[in-house]
């Protein structure tokens, strides 16, 4: 047992303990006689938490899609319940420091736990399901002339994603006319089953793109049947894949370098190459755009020459309260980022990894459009 592992286990046992408790002190009195006891009951969330995720992540194939749905669904509302019952909890605690702890509890607690989980839950669902386009204006003097990006990430296939869904994904990058489309990774959720079962190759081929649609590998590509299958299907899915490679578009005098991911290494028995590595073969003086699943190396980039990195991988937490703590691991965990001539734009994506919910994020993909400085009129 690994300690990353220990430490995962020990945190979901602590959680579970804590809202297997609470909610309890709130139901108890609801649930089967052989519940009757609030370590019992917190013993039967631990254990039911842990089934869920044995499904999630060693059975993901092995059950029908509809159980697949619910149980990462029962994961989602592990998550918010704990949640709720934090703030809920916090807010107790204080009631009693200052003096308004009698009209707290004038409410039916149990009952607004209830319909606060349930809104959040809805909420989840129309963060989830509603993507918008987020865009951004950059201006750099090495383009060679207006351009639009158009960055889609993480859209993690599984076995019960809709098709209508990945239809609506083609419509909206089409919708934004864009130059280039960058896929920066975990296209595929590991099983590749799915990706063929729905025919996402043939869905995505119909995305419309002047100069050309582009990809890199994800961490979750490389959890599949194998990492050459992965890459059959992303180019089957007219994506130009870049692993370690790039391409020179004169025409915007842009060169776009596409990154092996970080976690490659234990996969291929070998280090990716370095950003410096990749710079040093590109066209001088041309536009620099990194596509980079993890947004850890931000600085290796900088530090080469690059213009703009494009990367995802964080979903911006997806679920409260992850939201928070991808803030402490990621210096830029969503967003936009400046330093000094360098740019970097974390996504958090257009899919959703475990839980078919987003609170404190929203679906979407990047626009970005780059203004020439020195072009003549």
């Amino acid at each position: 047992m690994n300690i990353s592992f220990a430490l995962i286990l020990a945190a979901n046992l602590a959680a579970a303990t804590y809202l297997g408790v609470r909610v309890y002190v709130l139901f108890g009195a609801a649930l089967p006689q052989i519940l009757h006891n609030k370590f019992v009951f917190a013993l039967f969330v631990f254990l039911f938490t842990q089934c869920a995720l044995i499904v999630i992540r060693f059975l993901p194939l092995q059950v029908p899609a509809w159980l697949s749905y619910i149980t990462y669904t029962f994961t989602g509302l592990y998550l918010i319940g704990f949640s709720v019952m934090f703030m809920l909890d916090t807010i107790l605690l204080l009631s009693r420091l200052f003096h308004f702890h009698q009209i707290v509890v004038a409410y039916p607690l149990d009952k607004v736990y209830l319909v606060v989980v349930g809104l959040f839950y809805l909420l989840g669902l129309y963060n989830t399901l509603n993507t918008h386009p987020t865009n951004y204006t950059l201006t750099y003097a090495q383009a060679g002339k207006d351009f639009r990006i158009v960055e889609i990430t993480d859209v993690h296939v599984t076995n019960f994603t809709r098709p209508a869904r990945l239809q609506k994904l083609v419509r909206l990058i089409n919708e934004q006319k864009p130059d280039v489309v960058i896929f920066a990774g975990d296209t595929i959720d590991g099983a590749q089953k799915p990706f063929n079962d729905k025919n996402v190759a043939e869905i995505f081929r119909g995305i419309e793109s002047t100069y050309g649609v582009y990809g890199v590998l994800g961490n979750h590509e490389y959890y599949g049947e194998g990492i050459n299958t992965a890459e059959k299907l992303l180019r089957s899915s007219g994506i130009v894949l870049l692993v370690d490679e790039s391409v020179y578009i004169p025409e915007l005098n842009l060169s776009i370098i596409g990154r092996d991911d970080l976690r490659s290494t234990g996969f291929r028995r070998k280090s990716r190459k370095t950003a410096n590595e990749l710079v040093s073969k590109l066209t001088k003086n041309s536009l620099v755009l990194v596509a980079d699943h993890q947004p850890q190396r931000a600085d290796e980039a900088m530090n080469a020459g690059v213009a703009l990195q494009l990367s995802g991988h964080t979903h911006n937490g997806q679920l409260i309260p992850a939201n928070i703590v991808v803030k402490f691991i990621y210096e830029k965990a969503y967003g936009l980022l400046n330093k000094e001539q360098f740019n970097l734009i974390t996504s958090c994506g257009y899919g959703t990894w475990g839980p078919p919910m987003r609170i404190g994020s929203r679906s979407e993909i990047v626009v970005v459009d780059i203004k020439a400085t020195n072009v003549k009129p």
